[in-house]
């Protein structure tokens, strides 16, 4: 057909399809030119916002991360506030996501993550919350754990420093018994060896030298009330003053002799007074002995309890320090071992106090007793609540970590995907 049209057909054929054939093509070139457009549209106004949106808020959440692994650590709230400033940024870039998603519908992706960012995103603000409130109530516990320690520590100083103090004076008290009854004993001697020299020299001035030196026992046995306490002791203290009375008796009366000069060893008068003035030291003797006795006995028996109790309430005070460094030393590396091992001293506490009960009189010093066991006592519950409390931190830090990661995943996902697109 073609070949039987005229060269002025063929030749208005030609033109026309060379016009159709470039109206095809600028038809299709316009087609991509608007698909391009479209195209160029979209990443102008849904792509590149969209990875601006998400890489912010995949930056804003590891600044929050950053700043409440800091608060974890120190517990220092000023970490706290700046964490909280960033995810209220990450909160900011979801409403911008979520504008965008309304904007852009076609943002499938976009709309299914940030979807879930926001969900990971409160839940670890409600874990950072419960953190916060966790911390106080551990930092509460911690002044509790540091009140109850220096109570402890105040109550065993201030028995240590009772029993030094008691150990001063018990020991000047039973010195000055000791002092008191050896000054005692000796004028008795002396009193003897003057009575006894005079009868030998038959010369009554000595022993009117013993009477007179007697006379001065009173001096001492009053001294010596002043600081006795045990009835036994002060019926001892009457038996030497009334034993003395009559060991002058009888030495007045021996010198009544001399006025008849019948002072001859045959004289049974003479006899008699000698036999009471015998006897009269030997009780004299034997008190001011059995006295002096005892007050060696009770020397050794005060000295070695209040040794005792020095000894225990250092080993106290040690196992008191012991725990504490344990405590603090396990803060400073954040392990709760430390603090479970540092539990263990409290049996230890507890048997050093019944021992210490055991050899201990006064009133006063018992309450004080019950008093560092009491605040024992509260350190072990003080301890036992920051080692629950820093249970329940290790917990909440776990399920934060798992929570940011979330947001990080999501923001993470929604940027590859609008580079992708």
């Amino acid at each position: 057909m073609f070949n039987t049209m005229g060269t002025g057909t063929k030749i208005t054929v030609g033109f026309v399809s060379l016009i159709a054939i470039a109206m095809i093509l600028g038809g299709l070139a316009i087609n991509k030119m608007g698909q391009v457009e479209e195209s160029s549209t979209q990443l102008a106004q849904d792509y590149v916002p969209e990875v601006q949106i998400a890489n912010g808020i995949q930056r804003d959440a590891l600044r929050a991360m950053f700043e409440n692994r800091g608060y974890n650590y120190t517990e220092d709230e000023e970490f706290l506030n700046k964490g909280k400033a960033y995810l209220e940024l990450v909160k900011k870039g979801i409403e911008e996501a979520k504008e965008l998603v309304k904007r852009s519908p076609h943002l499938v992706k976009l709309k299914a993550e940030i979807d879930e960012v926001e969900q990971s995103t409160l839940g670890y603000l409600s874990l950072l919350d419960k953190t916060a409130l966790e911390v106080r109530e551990i930092q509460g516990d911690r002044g509790e754990l540091d009140t109850a320690a220096a109570n402890y520590m105040k109550n065993c100083s201030e028995f240590l420093d009772g029993q030094n103090k008691a150990f001063e004076t018990d020991l000047q008290e039973r010195t000055e018994k000791i002092d008191t009854v050896v000054a005692i004993n000796n004028l008795g001697n002396q009193a003897r060896l003057m009575n006894f020299k005079g009868q030998a020299k038959q010369d009554p001035t000595y022993i009117q030298k013993a009477i007179e030196d007697l006379n001065g026992l009173t001096d001492l046995t009053s001294e010596l009330r002043k600081v006795t306490h045990l009835e036994d002791d002060l019926a001892r203290i009457d038996q030497t003053e009334g034993a003395a009375e009559q060991y002058k008796t009888a030495m007045e009366a021996f010198l009544g002799t001399f006025q008849y000069g019948d002072i001859g060893a045959g004289t049974s008068s003479v006899e008699e007074i000698r036999n009471q003035m015998d006897a009269s030291a030997a009780i004299f003797a034997q008190n001011c002995q059995e006295f002096f006795t005892r007050q060696i006995a009770a020397l050794k028996t005060d000295m070695n309890e209040r040794h005792a109790k020095i000894t225990i309430v250092n080993d106290i005070i040690d196992v008191g320090n012991d725990t504490r460094i344990k405590v603090w030393k396990a803060q400073a590396e954040r392990d709760p071992e430390g603090i479970k091992e540092a539990q263990k001293n409290f049996d230890k506490m507890a048997t050093l106090f019944a021992d210490l009960r055991k050899i201990t009189r006064l009133e006063k010093d018992i309450q004080r007793i019950d008093d560092t066991k009491t605040a024992s006592e509260n350190y072990a519950l003080a301890m036992g609540a920051v080692l629950e409390q820093w249970g329940h931190l290790d917990e909440l830090e776990t399920e934060r970590v798992a929570a940011a990661n979330t947001v990080l995943d999501g923001a993470n996902q929604t940027a590859t995907a609008g580079i992708t697109n």
